[in-house]
């Protein structure tokens, strides 16, 4: 084979190789998309799936599920990232009477339903962490007084 051949050959593959990624990038949708597969929710995130463990931690997002478009092709075959937690903002409460603020992923506990009211939070916005998904968050600092600031996230 002479060396044009061997050049062309090469530039070639290049060329297909370059065709492949843009079709593949194109058939995944943007960061932020909420897709439906096995009917588990995934939030596409930096070439990967990260699934929501429960419709609680889906809904602190302030997602909707209608709002999830069925996986391509290309979607099921990305590499599933971490699982998702609960929003920055998110008042939780496990199976013991201790109650959360969830920021920065991590979960900050109040120390009291002094400090708890007196930041302006309501008991009726507490989600219940029915899947156990508390456990597995890393804790932060007490929520204590009620001249704290307020935990990044929060409105």
């Amino acid at each position: 084979m002479n060396k044009k051949a061997y050049i062309a050959i090469i530039l070639a593959l290049g060329l297909i190789g370059v065709f492949l990624a843009q079709k593949s990038e194109a058939s995944t949708r943007p960061n932020g998309t909420l897709i439906l597969l096995n009917k588990t929710v995934y939030l596409i995130e930096n070439g990967h799936k990260r699934g929501f463990p429960s419709a609680e931690i889906f809904k602190s997002y302030g997602f909707d599920f209608k709002d999830a478009l069925q996986a391509n092709a290309d979607e099921v075959s990305l590499p599933d990232g971490a699982l998702m937690t609960y929003a920055s903002g998110t008042l939780v409460k496990g199976s013991d009477q201790t109650v959360y603020i969830i920021a920065e992923n991590k979960k900050n506990p109040f120390s009291s339903a002094e400090a708890f009211l007196g930041l302006g939070f309501s008991f009726a916005n507490i989600v219940p962490d029915t899947g156990n998904t508390l456990a597995n968050i890393h804790m932060g600092r007490t929520v204590d007084s009620v001249y704290d600031a307020h935990p990044p996230g929060t409105l």
